[in-house]
């Protein structure tokens, strides 16, 4: 198993430099930079080459690495190679997902033996906000740019979150195990639990306040709900399922039954915007959680609390970075760990320095909603606004899901044949069956059409 490994490895070296606290690799033949894999696609085969640079540079002590781009990347306009994705290396736990992840890419195609469990593909720099805390706008389909409803920082945390959400599904004895998730397809497609037919974010209509889509949600009574946009995190259910939270400090999940029975894909509120919907409550447990996939393990305090990432530039042929572009990435760096303590509660801690001989510290037991989100590490950031202090707070902050896009991943368990998202690869298919697809489900949709449409993209 070793030996085996050891030869793939050494097949796959590529060259990182260290440069600072970012490494850089050079695609010297241009291969990296175009998709021959259709399964895993070009966002995950361009994240192995990245890792297979840091493998070259440094031990295999990175749990995540956290790739971008100096160039746009080649491939039709179905496949959204520029989109952030994330891809999961190795699982870190079961009781978070119904079935088990996608694993579209083998460790040994990472050049880790042992310890990286996740890839971010952050897209070309020049896609992203130069301040990780503007907002991002993401490639829309056919050409051109679409609000996503994140920032650029939020899009990192995003990915990441992928590792463990939004692959979930709950068993309230109704038959209705999907509802929390956003999901495009009609009721009697949604009654079926299976990941890999889902889309994996939260429900528009979901109270989640998360960096992973959902809503702050405010019940006005008479079956009306207010929707709002904000800083998002990862909110306390989240938290559960990355193993930071225990059950009995983890409240009910809210979720709106809008009366088509499941859950709906919309544009991502952001910060000062507002809607009204009207619907059922429903409320969601951890226990009705683990009723459908077992509990969460290890769990809170036993789980992982502290990550090391390292933060890569990948070049394209012929071409050399710019003291801009490594300035972009490091900014994103610099900024994550501050974004990633506030997000968890100060649960989790985030460690982006190469710096391998420091063992990555856990947080104190105990820290819970007293976290403020601190300044920016080097880049002008927006100080007018003060984070929620928790992610626990039922009102007023986090964000919602994107219509056909998203920020998100082509990683988790199985991927979303239902339709198109142009700003998102996660859950994304093949270019050829993508828009096979999306044909027939328009055509569904025209003859199964139950008056519930998606919530439409919006500027402003």
């Amino acid at each position: 198993m070793v030996t085996s490994f050891l030869v793939v490895q050494l097949a796959l070296a590529q060259a990182g430099i260290v440069n600072g606290e970012v490494v850089v690799v050079a695609d010297t033949n241009g291969a990296a930079h175009t998709n021959s894999n259709l399964v895993a696609g070009l966002g995950s085969t361009l994240c192995a080459f990245a890792a297979r640079g840091v493998a070259y540079a440094k031990p295999d002590v990175f749990d995540v690495v956290v790739a971008f781009t100096t160039h746009p990347l080649t491939g039709g306009v179905l496949t959204n190679d520029a989109t952030p994705k994330a891809t999961i290396v190795r699982a870190s736990g079961t009781g978070y997902t119904w079935g088990s992840p996608l694993i579209v890419l083998q460790p040994s195609e990472f050049g880790s033996a042992a310890q990286l469990s996740h890839c971010v593909f952050m897209g070309p720099v020049q896609n992203l906000p130069a301040n990780p805390d503007d907002d991002f706008r993401q490639p829309a389909f056919p050409t051109g740019t679409m609000p996503s409803g994140t920032t650029g920082i939020e899009v990192l945390g995003h990915e990441l979150g992928h590792h463990w959400l939004v692959q979930s599904a709950y068993d309230k004895g109704d038959g209705l195990r999907a509802m929390h998730r956003s999901d495009a397809r009609e009721p009697a497609d949604g009654l079926e639990d299976r990941v890999s037919m889902a889309q994996l974010h939260w429900s528009h209509l979901a109270d989640t306040q998360s960096v992973m889509y959902g809503n702050f949600i405010t019940p006005l009574g008479n079956g009306q709900f207010k929707l709002e946009g904000g800083a998002r995190k990862y909110g306390p259910m989240d938290q559960y399922f990355m193993g930071l939270r225990a059950p009995e400090e983890t409240p009910p999940l809210l979720v709106i039954n809008d009366g088509s029975q499941m859950g709906l894909i919309g544009t991502p509120l952001r910060r000062g915007e507002s809607t009204t919907v009207s619907g059922t409550a429903v409320n969601v447990s951890v226990a009705d959680f683990v009723r459908a996939q077992g509990v969460r393990a290890p769990a809170f305090p036993n789980a992982k609390r502290c990550f090391r990432l390292a933060f890569v530039l990948v070049t394209q042929q012929g071409t050399t970075a710019t003291a801009d572009q490594l300035a972009l990435v490091d900014a994103y760096r610099r900024r994550f760990e501050g974004w990633f303590s506030f997000a968890t509660d100060g649960r989790a801690n985030a460690v982006t320095s190469l710096d391998v001989f420091e063992p990555c510290p856990e947080p104190p037991l105990g820290m819970d909603g007293g976290v403020v989100e601190p300044m920016d590490a080097g880049v002008e950031v927006d100080a007018g606004v003060t984070e929620q202090p928790d992610a626990g707070a039922p009102s007023s902050d986090a964000g919602i899901l994107p219509g056909n896009n998203d920020a998100g991943t082509t990683t988790e368990p199985g991927t979303d044949t239902t339709k198109f998202k142009p700003g998102c690869e996660c859950d994304s298919v093949p270019a050829g069956a993508l828009l096979l697809t999306l044909l027939l489900t328009s055509r569904r949709r025209k003859v199964r059409g139950h008056g519930r449409e998606e919530l439409p993209h919006q500027e402003g």
